[in-house]
């Protein structure tokens, strides 16, 4: 123990960490010891444990650092997946087993509601519990005498608060982990991974490759609110863009799939207030208010693409044969500012002579964005030509005459 407890010591010392910095990463890797020292049957030492295969280990600190969690009920699938998958390995694969305290609370947008100081495997209980009420929008009917004494505290925290069947769906499931200095230990353990693994170049050791590490760090409930979609037709000047679910993702509610706002910002390429004035201004009916925030179902954000892409609005004798309508990206709409730089004239004469003319998109309220390739053409009509010798002469007499009154 002492040997490998050293080599770890003069390791971060030739890395020039700070004695007081070595010290309490070394006292945190001693305290995980003493936690497991007190199961029977444990004849190894932590350092000799770390030593044989860390990973058991440092993938249950990668959880603990999470901190904390809201889940609603757009996660709550997803949630009890992922609870389900770390709880396995962590109770039934593991041998060495950090037991982990956390603090759950019922949260409505405003307060918490403590439900109970309970072990980490008790949250797939009220997960289950959480999910019956979401989706039949009443407290179950539980045989208190058969039922964990988790669950039973949350169904007595929900009749206490009186909360209504149709508020029971806004419920948030908050998960807070009661230890301290979990980060500290994470990076006190990635640190002797990163150790062993320059001396021994062993896979036991390379844990960002880990595939538990993997679904913690990036698959866990606060990482995937966001980023839930994919694209199945991109924008270009003859139709919208088109999006589906990310199916890895369960996401499924009484409106079907759903995104998040800061989804349908990406998916329109649009900041997240505009996102939110778009899909208001489209219809509340698409949306889903939960404690922690708004979702809008898959089905009206492709609609919406459709509605705001103009094309189809536009007449034939406005479809210039001259265009290619077939670029792909939002990189090809222009807002009015650029739009202007591209044709060299001011905001009056492109109202009065283009903007009507112009296929655009139109997302953010009062912003349309312009079909570049459509610019260009109009850049070079007659029309266009003339506005801009206009504006060189109107320009140019104004020089003249500012010369003359000086």
């Amino acid at each position: 123990m002492s040997n490998i407890r050293d080599e770890f010591k003069s390791w971060l010392q030739k890395k020039k960490y700070k004695l007081t910095t070595i010290n309490n990463y070394i006292s945190r890797i001693d305290h995980i010891g003493a936690k497991l020292l007190k199961k029977p049957n444990k004849t190894l030492s932590i350092w000799d444990s770390l030593e044989q295969n860390p990973l058991p280990i440092l993938a249950q600190y990668f959880e603990l650092a999470n901190k904390e969690y809201y889940i609603d009920r757009v996660t709550i699938l997803y949630a009890f997946d992922y609870f389900e998958k770390l709880i396995n390995f962590i109770y039934y694969k593991s041998t060495s087993q950090i037991q982990t305290q956390v603090d759950l609370y019922i949260f409505d947008g405003i307060k918490d509601y403590k439900i109970h100081t309970t072990d980490l495997s008790n949250i797939l209980y009220v997960l289950t519990i959480l999910n019956e009420m979401y989706y039949q929008q009443n407290t179950p009917s539980l045989d208190i005498k058969n039922m964990d004494d988790t669950v039973v505290r949350l169904w007595l925290v929900t009749e206490q608060q009186h909360f209504k069947p149709e508020q029971l769906k806004n419920l948030a499931l908050h998960i807070v982990y009661k230890e301290e200095h979990f980060i500290q230990t994470k990076t006190a353990l990635s640190l002797f991974c990163d150790c062993m693994y320059s001396k021994y170049q062993y896979s036991c050791y390379l844990y960002p490759s880990n595939a538990l590490i993997s679904l913690i760090q990036n698959k866990n409930p606060n990482k995937t609110i966001n980023g839930c979609f994919k694209e199945t037709k991109p924008i270009t000047g003859f139709s919208a863009r088109q999006v589906e679910p990310d199916m890895k993702i369960f996401r499924d509610t009484d409106k079907g799939y759903v995104y998040s706002t800061t989804d349908v910002a990406e998916i329109f390429d649009i900041d997240f207030n505009t996102a939110s004035d778009l899909m208001n201004r489209f219809g509340s009916a698409f949306k889903i208010q939960t404690v922690l925030g708004g979702y809008y179902s898959a089905e009206a954000t492709n609609q919406c693409l459709e509605e705001y892409h103009h094309y189809k609005e536009k007449a034939d004798s406005e479809k210039y044969p001259e265009v290619d309508y077939s670029h792909d990206g939002y990189e090809w709409w222009y807002n009015r500012k650029k739009a202007l730089e591209c044709l060299g004239i001011k905001k009056a004469a492109f109202y009065s002579h283009i903007a009507k003319k112009c296929l655009c998109i139109d997302y953010a309220k009062g912003a349309p964005r312009y079909y570049a390739p459509e610019l260009e053409y109009f850049k070079n009509l007659d029309t266009i030509e003339k506005i801009s010798k206009r504006k060189y002469h109107k320009n140019k007499l104004l020089s003249s005459n500012r010369t003359l009154s000086n």
